[in-house]
């Protein structure tokens, strides 16, 4: 899907606090270009939430601008914004069949009866529920409630929808299928989303970037890949799937090279995030599926070996947890097949190449 490069949502300068002790956003630039999917992803307290809501027009900004399709919004009330919002809970109205809850947003803007029809019917046959029209929603499963809220967010046909933690209540099966679900509707559509979630797969199954939150300031902002891969500080590469995170100080620095000497003395040579300085202390990030195992591992620019301390089975794959770099240990994600052959105490020979890990703050 294209993306237009056009700021269509702007936070500028924004800051949120509650009271004289609590800051929540701290300084807030971020842009969203029209037709993205851009999920603010952190953990509870981290400021992605209360973003959301000052978008929506639920919370105010203490000072700074917010700006939607060119227009200053700040001051504008919620229901003025004309921007479909999700929640958590779904927020349907009990008493209301699934079209009455869908024909609320539309009185509320005096559309004509014979087009709201229409919009509804158009709405419900997107999420694929066009025969459940008349049913109110206790009679209906999580998933479906979360269809109807959705196709509710879109049947007035906003330019801007919000979803605040939409899939949060259902179980796993179904909240996997959900992500590609909402994903395959916005590639059809192209309604600019914004997406707050605490699920960190769910941000790199949906997104077209990720704006990582932590303590009211957004620590990295990227494609999935991109963060995934090239995490730019030691938080990002802890929250985001899995991570070896070794304590080391920097010994030496070649361009975009280091080597990081950790508490045991084995030397690491990593890329460096925000230009290392040899005697500064570093974390260092390796994940567990880029190591290698055996005789691949012997000519990499870091090998090691160690005895194998546990393996555990986590069903798609199996895990080797080795001791490396002091009191740390390392883990290792190994195919079944590549981990047939090894045994508690067996001594392998593991490695990965410079590329593969990062020396971050």
């Amino acid at each position: 899907m294209s993306v237009k490069t056009d700021p269509f949502v702007r936070f500028v300068n924004v800051y949120k606090a509650y009271d004289v002790n609590t800051m929540v956003v701290k300084n807030l630039n971020l842009n969203v270009s029209a037709g993205e999917f851009l999920t603010l992803l952190g953990p509870s307290g981290s400021g992605k939430t209360t973003t959301l809501m000052m978008l929506a027009g639920f919370e105010e900004p203490t000072s700074g601008e917010i700006i939607l399709d060119g227009k200053a919004i700040n001051g504008i009330p919620a229901y003025k914004r004309g921007v479909g919002m999700v929640f958590q809970n779904y927020a349907l109205f009990p008493h209301m069949t699934v079209g009455e809850n869908l024909a609320f947003p539309l009185q509320a803007r005096g559309m004509p009866r014979a087009e709201q029809q229409t919009r509804i019917l158009q709405a419900l046959d997107m999420v694929k529920l066009s025969n459940f029209v008349d049913r109110r929603p206790g009679q209906l499963s999580g998933g479906q409630q979360q269809r109807v809220a959705l196709a509710r967010a879109l049947v007035f046909d906003p330019s801007l929808v919000l979803m605040d933690e939409p899939l949060g209540a259902l179980d796993k099966q179904l909240r996997d299928h959900m992500q590609l679900e909402i994903k395959h509707l916005h590639d059809r559509i192209g309604v600019t989303v914004v997406y707050v979630t605490h699920d960190q797969t769910e941000a790199l199954v949906m997104s077209d970037r990720v704006a990582v939150f932590n303590e009211g300031k957004i620590q990295q902002i990227a494609a999935p890949s991109e963060i995934y891969e090239n995490p730019t500080t030691d938080f990002v590469a802890q929250f985001i799937g899995e991570n070896n995170r070794l304590e080391g100080t920097v010994s030496e620095v070649r361009g975009s090279e280091s080597l990081l000497v950790l508490k045991d003395g084995s030397a690491v040579r990593t890329l460096s995030a925000d230009g290392a300085i040899a005697g500064e202390s570093r974390k260092l990030s390796v994940r567990p599926e880029a190591i290698l195992v055996g005789p691949e591992a012997v000519d990499l620019p870091n090998n090691y070996a160690a005895s194998v301390k546990e393996i555990i089975y986590l069903g798609d794959h199996v895990r080797l947890i080795v001791p490396f770099g002091g009191p740390d240990e390392l883990a290792i994600k190994l195919t079944h097949r590549r981990a047939a052959a090894i045994a508690v105490g067996d001594k392998v020979r593991f490695g990965w190449n410079p590329d593969q890990c990062r020396a971050l703050v």
